[in-house]
Parts: C-alpha cells; sequence; structure tokens
C-alpha cells in the first residue's frame, strides 16, 4: 500500500505542533518517514487498526488547520500503509 511522499506534504510543518505527542508521532512516522501502520502501532502502544485511526484524525485536524490558515491542504492527503 503507498504511502504520502515527500511532494504530497506542505514545507511549513509548524501546524504539527497543535497535534498532540501520539498524533504527531503516527504523522511524523508514517508520512515523514514512510513507516507502515504495522511498524508504528507498537511504538504507540496501539492495534494497527488504532494507528490507522489516529493517522486519519490527526492528517484530518492539519488539513482543518491548513485550510483555516488559507493554505490549499492538498498536500495533506495520506493513503496510509
Amino acid at each position: 500500500m503507498p504511502t504520502a511522499t515527500r511532494d504530497e506534504y506542505p514545507s511549513d510543518l509548524t501546524d504539527l505542533v497543535q497535534l498532540s505527542p501520539k498524533d504527531r508521532a503516527v504523522v511524523y512516522l508514517t508520512v515523514l518517514e514512510g513507516r507502515s501502520f504495522r511498524d508504528v502501532a507498537p511504538l504507540l502502544g496501539c492495534t494497527e487498526q488504532a494507528a490507522r485511526k489516529r493517522s486519519a484524525r490527526a492528517l484530518a485536524q492539519l488539513r482543518r488547520t491548513l485550510e483555516g490558515d488559507g493554505a490549499e491542504g492538498e498536500g495533506m492527503v495520506h493513503h496510509g500503509r
């Protein structure tokens, strides 16, 4: 399963700090480092499905934040692994 590439996220990631530590971790590990949810789940102390759900919610929050800032938010599409 594909994951987001470096071209698919904004260069200014300051909005990441508004996420909870676990949300930041799942976004960082899956989107920026390209790790699978299977690999990330044990690091977060949750199931693979819970990591997927956390990622989806965190990315949706980032999209809303970026849209509120007047950013397009197009680059925040995450395809998961």
